[in-house]
């Protein structure tokens, strides 16, 4: 599995550049440093830097965002396509509630204290209720890493303006031939479960699943279920690269099919799980979600080290 910090954040390259974000809003992209669309293809230059023709996708929160571009713009480097917590652009849809939006725009404090206790006070709030108090009460021993400067205010505002400034993507999903899931948390109060729900209406073939009570994170206690539902995905068939005669679905053109059903959320209890591989923990992952090794599964002709998984966040 391949895991990095996109530009702006953790140990990758700072760009510089001070967005003006409410002309933004209003339309107005002179300040705007970069894209999206830029941030797509950085991954994608990183895939060439490592001789990679194609991998399974997964991004979270803006980062799914990013990976939604990436198998829009080149659909032939896009095995599969893992969507975590994310929406399709549309204003419409995937909104945060007033109250999270207010934290979210707070100020940065001008301490490093102050940093390490705006950032735990986010992660409480964004955690929902199916975070355990074992899983509330973690950031605690973790303070000291917090005061790092992986991250830095000026980078956060540089990725908001390219998030604030991206289209509505409904309309290129809709093209889409790739196998896709979108995996959302019901308790999620920054983006809200419709933005799921619209990826899976809009691309062909997707659906979504529903994790209930989880927030805007990822919480061991949704590990199996999340595990799960990207094994499957990765596991569906994909078409060839530039073929739009098909769909992830493994229709073929000139054949009737009924027309594809909306986004149906699977409950927990109704859920099989899948298998491919053994997924497990790494010490010391940085970044938005917690990294992922894949252990080869021991059948023959595993794909594992010929498709790698590659992920970005925020």
């Amino acid at each position: 599995m391949i895991r990095f910090d996109n530009r702006d954040v953790g140990l990758s390259e700072r760009i510089e550049g001070t967005p003006d974000l409410a002309a933004i809003r209003r339309g107005d992209l002179s300040t705007l440093p970069y894209t999206l669309k830029d941030m797509a293809a950085d991954s994608v230059g990183l895939l060439d830097a490592l001789g990679i023709d194609r991998a399974h996708i997964l991004g979270a929160s803006m980062g799914g965002m990013v990976a939604q571009l990436m198998a829009i713009h080149w659909p032939e480097r896009v095995r599969s396509l893992c969507l975590i917590m994310s929406s399709t652009g549309d204003r419409s849809v995937g909104q945060a509630d007033p109250a999270t939006m207010a934290l979210m725009r707070r100020p940065a404090p001008a301490t490093r204290e102050g940093v390490v206790e705006a950032a735990v006070e986010r992660s409480r709030a964004l955690a929902g209720g199916r975070a355990s108090r074992s899983t509330r009460t973690r950031h605690e021993p973790v303070r000291p890493r917090r005061t790092t400067a992986h991250t830095t205010p000026a980078g956060r505002i540089r990725q908001q303006a390219a998030s604030i400034a991206s289209a509505d993507r409904t309309p290129e999903l809709r093209g889409l031939r790739v196998p896709t899931v979108a995996i959302h948390g019901t308790d999620d109060r920054l983006v809200d479960i419709s933005g799921g729900r619209a990826i899976a209406d809009a691309v062909p073939g997707a659906w979504l699943e529903a994790v209930d009570g989880m927030g805007h994170g990822i919480v061991p206690e949704a590990w199996p279920q999340i595990i799960a539902a990207i094994c499957r995905n990765a596991a569906r068939p994909t078409a060839s690269p530039g073929d739009s005669s098909g769909d992830s679905s493994g229709r073929q053109a000139g054949t009737r099919v009924r027309p594809r059903r909306a986004a149906r959320e699977v409950p927990d209890r109704a859920r099989q799980t899948a298998s491919c591989g053994r997924l497990t923990p790494v010490p010391g992952a940085r970044g938005g979600t917690r990294a992922l090794h894949r252990r080869p599964p021991t059948h023959p002709g595993s794909s594992a080290s010929r498709y790698p998984t590659t992920s970005t966040s925020r």
